[in-house]
């Protein structure tokens, strides 16, 4: 279950992922923007606008399909199973069996027995940043303020899930030889998520500023 929930969420987005068509201009004189997977079929953003005709999207009915069935996809993958690890771990854990004989030891086997449920708040953090990179970018297609926008939503994100880190400490207890006192476990996901961090506050930098300036902020990422 942990192996495929990421590629599920990456294959449903993928029917938000869209391109530029300036041959096919609609009624506003804008260039369109279609699906890459349903090249027929414009963009969520773009589910109302006419075409150079005046006449409504031939292809509403089937947008509103296949939105309709990455909904669905996303509510019982992307929310369903990190809400099934919290209800099976709290089951496990009043009836006293968070051990390593369980099948779903796994799951818990990294946090401490009050929050053995934390890999939820992982899967959940990754469907966030999937949905706030693909399908924010597909809905504000052609905006201007598309980049910022991806990148203000990851780094809310992933400042919300440091905050969590920093509140709860979830890991289990490992003695740091560095720091004394000090949970390397804890440490190690602080860390990683300091990292994102940075990351997302190059890329709000560079929404500002020309393709140029963006490969300089990602070879200065690269060599933090």
């Amino acid at each position: 279950m942990m192996l495929w929930y990421t590629p599920v969420l990456q294959i449903t987005a993928k029917w938000y992922d869209c391109f530029e068509d300036t041959e096919r201009i609609g009624a506003n004189g804008m260039p369109g923007y279609f699906l890459v997977s349903y090249p027929t079929v414009k963009c969520p953003n773009q589910l109302w606008i006419k075409d150079e005709f005046g006449n409504p999207n031939p292809h509403l009915l089937k947008n509103v399909i296949i939105q309709m069935t990455t909904g669905c996809l996303c509510l019982f993958v992307g929310i369903g199973f990190p809400v099934f690890i919290v209800w099976k771990t709290k089951r496990l854990r009043n009836e006293n069996k968070l051990n390593a004989d369980s099948a779903f030891s796994s799951l818990y086997e990294n946090y401490i027995p009050s929050m053995p449920y934390f890999e939820a708040v992982h899967f959940l953090r990754k469907a966030l940043l999937i949905f706030s990179i693909t399908v924010l970018g597909a809905l504000f297609r052609g905006n201007v303020e598309a980049a910022l926008i991806q990148a203000l939503s990851s780094l809310l994100i992933n400042t919300s899930f440091f905050s969590i880190i920093w509140k709860t400490k979830p890991q289990i207890y490992f003695p740091c030889s560095l720091i004394k006192n000090k949970n390397i476990n804890n440490l190690a996901e602080l860390t990683g998520a300091i990292a994102t961090i940075v990351g997302n506050l190059l890329a709000v930098i560079g929404s500002f500023f020309s393709q140029i300036v963006v490969n300089d902020l990602g070879i200065i990422f690269a060599i933090i």
